[in-house]
């Protein structure tokens, strides 16, 4: 990727994240001098070339931070759809606080990865960057006010990337914990949800990433990252017992059951004891969210894998 020579300095926030990783690595492969910001010293040792300590916060100084570079990759942010309303508008705070003054030293490059949260569910279309429908949930609705905030900075070149559902080794989230509980027989086997849900490979997330951020045609739109295919929510756990050289299940679990034990988990929430499944979780698993790249793609994007090829190691980098 030859436009990458625009990348000299970069500086890297939530490099201890899933994304994170896959991110370090492919800077170190192209030599690219990288600084990550962390809120601690961490005991392991990142592919990086320098380590600064500071909490990203809506009145933080940045510019030590910002010196010298002329990319930021904000990858750090509340990851968890069931986090108070707060802290997702105490992110937005932040990033916008960022941004703003690296602008203002003239970093000429800020990638924001926002999510394909950021508009509402598209339920039983496929939605492209075209469908902007207002999300309801606080987690989508302050990364969409993030986005047009950083639009109005005067950032010269502002890449927006909204990824669907990761999955990889070191993957993190629902995703880890319904592959770690399926293993361990504490998940009970699932309705035949028909749900179709679009995903995607965080080294192929990577990808999008650079590109969005040396490409010209990139500059100042969202652009969401899907592989291409269409998941099936049951199929997603058959191949997940399957993978764990379990036997197809012979009973499952009754679709309204499933719904009340979301409702039972929403309770116990309020208590501060968290159950792995909600009324939130129950939803993404039996509602459809199917998402097009095809802007990403005439950009020059293609994936390079899929959930089924990428499960095994999934599974070996957890145990």
């Amino acid at each position: 990727m030859s436009e990458l020579n625009a990348i000299q300095r970069c500086l890297v926030t939530g490099a201890s994240g899933f994304l994170g990783g896959y991110l370090l690595t492919r800077l170190r492969q192209e030599k690219i001098f990288t600084r990550v910001l962390l809120r601690s010293e961490s005991s392991n040792a990142l592919p990086c070339d320098e380590t600064v300590i500071g909490e990203l916060l809506p009145t933080a100084c940045c510019k030590t931070w910002l010196d010298t570079v002329d990319t930021v990759f904000y990858l750090v942010g509340t990851a968890h759809l069931s986090a108070a309303p707060e802290q997702y508008q105490t992110d937005h705070l932040a990033v916008i606080n960022m941004a703003r003054q690296a602008a203002a030293l003239g970093v000429k490059r800020f990638v924001f990865v926002s999510t394909t949260k950021a508009a509402a569910d598209p339920a039983e279309k496929i939605a492209d960057e075209n469908w902007d429908a207002w999300p309801i949930e606080p987690y989508g609705y302050w990364k969409r006010k993030t986005e047009i905030a950083l639009g109005e900075l005067g950032i010269s070149q502002l890449a927006i990337v909204r990824p669907c559902l990761m999955y990889g080794a070191g993957v993190k989230g629902n995703l880890q914990k319904m592959i770690q509980a399926v293993e361990r027989g504490f998940f009970p086997p699932l309705a035949d949800i028909k749900a179709q849900r679009s995903m995607v490979f965080a080294g192929d997330v990577v990808e999008a990433l650079l590109l969005a951020a040396t490409q010209e045609a990139a500059n100042h739109q969202p652009l969401i990252v899907a592989d291409g295919e269409s998941y099936v929510v049951s199929d997603l756990y058959a191949a997940i017992r399957a993978a764990h050289d379990k036997k197809p299940a012979t009973w499952h679990i009754p679709l309204p059951l499933l719904k009340a034990a979301g409702v039972v988990g929403d309770a116990v929430e309020k208590l501060g004891i968290h159950l792995p499944v909600n009324s939130g979780a129950v939803k993404r698993l039996t509602e459809n969210a199917m998402y097009s790249s095809a802007k990403l793609r005439q950009l020059g994007w293609v994936p390079s894998t899929t959930f089924y090829r990428e499960l095994p190691n999934m599974i070996l980098a957890q145990r």
